[in-house]
């Protein structure tokens, strides 16, 4: 059901949006395109390629200073649909970056049923989802948001089969996260979090875990990092220049403070963004300036906050881990610039992680916790 809604929300959106390339998608674009050209020559041998200098070339974000995978989607879908007439290219992309974003919705319906909730849980996550304005804003844009989204939403979904599961099935699953989470982060380093989120479970659940799961995890992590760096040629030529072009490069390439305190105002922007719901639907270029809280982020933080008591009160580590590094992470990115330099699509996952930690609010967790407040006559209403 959610995935079917996702899928008809992206033929709508597909059909309405603008039917050429906009703002940062040409460059995104541009360079997908072209160094997807250049990594299938490099794989197949050819030295040249391999060594281009349009690896480590600084044009603003698109060129040297992104990761490879999401780029190589792209260039994968302009390169699919290289046979179609010019006014219906763009929008078979979009409906195709769209379909990527639905899968993601569901495998995110999946996530928060696998609770004690049930279905209802799954669907309260994609719903979420779904009416969060970051997520509409780039859920059939072309850029590497969406294959990171989709990506990410899969590790964690291996991560949470494999604690579930025993013998192989949890060997197999912590490999696959591991491999997931590689490539969610070669596609956008915001999902760089999934490993330290990976860590702290694993340390929390060393006694069930065990020494091999321990061993299968780092295996899955040195995969991860193997899918990290293979897809990077400019990794393999000059590692040190092209850690420093996706981490403090970028950050001042775009006017941004790569050390100090001068962005601190822009984190007022975490306690609202990723908790509001049906704001308009933002442009993907539409700067955070643009956007006024309204009761949509009053009523997200309440539900949010509910959500956040519930996991604690179950001991259900993951979601509560996954959104403390998410927040964490994106918080101290986008303290480096002024806010006027921030973009909705950069609270992406913060979306995710809000949407995961609100489909902890069951029925038999709401009454639970009314319980233990007194309240009888209600938890007995609601089921519990």
């Amino acid at each position: 059901m959610a995935f079917v809604a996702a899928l008809a929300l992206a033929v709508t959106a597909a059909s309405r949006a603008p039917d050429t390339v906009q703002g940062d998608e040409k460059g995104f674009l541009y360079y997908g395109t072209m160094q997807a050209e250049l990594y299938s020559g490099c794989v197949k041998g050819d030295v040249e390629a391999c060594s281009d200098w349009r690896w480590s070339e600084p044009y603003q974000a698109y060129g040297s200073n992104n990761p490879k995978v999401g780029l190589y989607v792209l260039g994968a879908l302009d390169h699919a649909t290289r046979g179609l007439e010019r006014d219906r290219r763009v929008p078979t992309m979009r409906l195709l970056m769209g379909l990527l974003a639905a899968l993601a919705v569901g495998g995110l319906a999946w996530l928060g049923s696998s609770g004690r909730g049930g279905r209802w849980t799954g669907l309260l996550a994609a719903g979420w989802l779904l009416a969060h304005p970051v997520y509409r804003s780039v859920h059939v844009a072309l850029l590497p948001d969406v294959p990171m989204l989709l990506l990410a939403v899969l590790a964690l979904g291996a991560f949470s089969v494999a604690l579930r599961g025993g013998g192989m099935r949890r060997a197999v699953g912590l490999v696959a996260a591991g491999a997931l989470a590689g490539l969610a982060a070669a596609c956008k380093l915001y999902a760089a979090s999934l490993f330290p989120v990976m860590l702290v479970i694993l340390a929390l659940w060393r006694r069930t875990v065990g020494l091999r799961g321990g061993l299968a995890a780092a295996l899955g992590w040195l995969v991860g990092a193997a899918v990290f760096v293979g897809s990077n040629p400019y990794l393999w030529q000059q590692p040190g220049a092209a850690l420093r072009a996706m981490t403090t490069g970028h950050v001042q390439a775009l006017g941004g403070q790569a050390l100090g305190l001068e962005g601190l105002e822009s984190l007022a922007w975490l306690l609202w963004v990723p908790v509001s719901l049906f704001e308009p639907s933002m442009d993907a270029r539409t700067q955070l300036l643009d956007l006024q809280p309204g009761l949509g982020a009053m009523f997200g933080g309440v539900l949010f906050a509910l959500g956040l008591a519930i996991a604690i009160t179950r001991r259900r580590w993951l979601p509560v881990v996954w959104a403390l590094v998410v927040f964490l992470v994106c918080g101290y990115v986008v303290s480096r610039f002024e806010p006027s330099w921030l973009y909705p699509r950069a609270f992406l996952l913060p979306a995710l992680a809000v949407a995961w930690i609100c489909a902890q609010l069951d029925g038999r967790a709401i009454a639970g916790m009314a319980r233990r407040l007194g309240a009888r006559r209600f938890a007995r209403r609601i089921g519990g």
